[in-house]
């Protein structure tokens, strides 16, 4: 079940009590959007090439193209220089994916090779409303090719304003960024550089490179866990409007459950159960869980929320009752 913007959401101004009751009242709480619009552009040509026995062969996307659901690549038997780059956009995180692989595959009669850019990017992200988000940057890239003669490496940057986060070869440490990151309808740019190379005389040899950005909105609330689940997990998600979704997950696939919303902690023996009820109840979401056992409650909490609320999920499967850990949220 997911409960989207026009279901019940924990609105503000009012006590607790009250704004439990009005979840059940299924009052509709607004949220200003954070209207996230992204425009991705390659600044270069996007070039691949591979040279072996068929000769030289290359492919080419001009500069200025629009970026999102792109692929660029040349293959022959002896080699390969492919490059891909994808946009992915949910309520919860908005990624952009490139990909660079060239690889070769020599013998003693021939020195293949494949290459790909390297390739520059800008990527514009605005906020129709300033607001600061998490930029997620990580690199991963590996490669084959140990013999004198064979060779093999790759290249990556990133900038974020003028501001250089990324800058590695094969050689760099490629640990995992996150960092803030203000959008607003000025604009904030980030720009990145890729490519790949191979060459081998005898043997394979490969590169292979994979640059993952990612933006989320920095959690407003905070959750901590407590107690012991019997099944499944609770947890609190921001959405990138702002808005934070209740999310049930490892639950009892294709069951109805019940979400328990209260506004403080208990830990008290569920009669037949080895399970516990860790919230008082004044409040009792429905929901079912998908084949996953994962259940929604979308934007459950709107920006505007303020207070501290304990929450459980209880499953009710055909083989009897069983609950999740408690979860206290505050939102500040």
């Amino acid at each position: 079940m997911r409960l989207d913007q026009h279901g019940p959401s924990l609105s503000t101004r009012r006590p607790l009590v009250t704004v439990l009751s009005a979840v059940v009242s299924a009052v509709i709480a607004s949220s200003v959007s954070a209207q996230i619009t992204t425009q991705w552009t390659a600044t270069t040509d996007l070039t691949t090439a591979v040279i072996g026995n068929n000769g030289l062969k290359t492919s080419r996307l001009p500069k200025a193209s629009t970026l999102g659901a792109t692929n660029v690549g040349v293959v022959q038997p002896d080699a390969r220089a492919l490059t891909s780059m994808s946009l992915t956009s949910n309520d919860y995180v908005i990624g952009f994916v490139i990909t660079e692989l060239a690889d070769a595959q020599g013998s003693f009669t021939n020195t293949p090779a494949g290459r790909t850019g390297p390739h520059d990017t800008s990527i514009l992200l605005k906020s129709a409303v300033p607001q600061v988000f998490d930029l997620s940057i990580r690199v991963t890239g590996n490669g084959t090719g140990t013999l004198p003669n064979q060779a093999w490496d790759y290249e990556v940057a990133v900038q974020v304003g003028s501001q250089i986060v990324v800058s590695e070869s094969k050689y760099g440490p490629m640990r995992p960024i996150t960092m803030p990151i203000r959008l607003d309808p000025a604009g904030t740019i980030i720009r990145t550089r890729t490519g790949a190379v191979a060459s081998s005389v005898f043997g394979i040899a490969r590169s292979n490179l994979l640059l993952t950005l990612s933006i989320a909105r920095q959690p407003r609330c905070s959750s901590v866990a407590y107690g012991t689940s019997c099944r499944g997990f609770v947890l609190a998600q921001p959405r990138l409007d702002g808005r934070t979704s209740v999310v049930i997950s490892a639950g009892p696939p294709f069951s109805t459950g019940l979400l328990a919303i209260g506004s403080r902690q208990l830990n008290v023996a569920i009669p037949g159960t080895n399970c516990w009820l860790y919230t008082d109840v004044p409040i009792l979401l429905p929901f079912s869980t998908d084949l996953f056992g994962t259940a929604y409650f979308t934007g459950l909490i709107p920006v505007t929320t303020r207070g501290t609320f304990t929450t459980q999920a209880l499953f009710l499967p055909s083989t009897g009752l069983v609950s999740t850990h408690g979860v206290s949220i505050t939102c500040p």
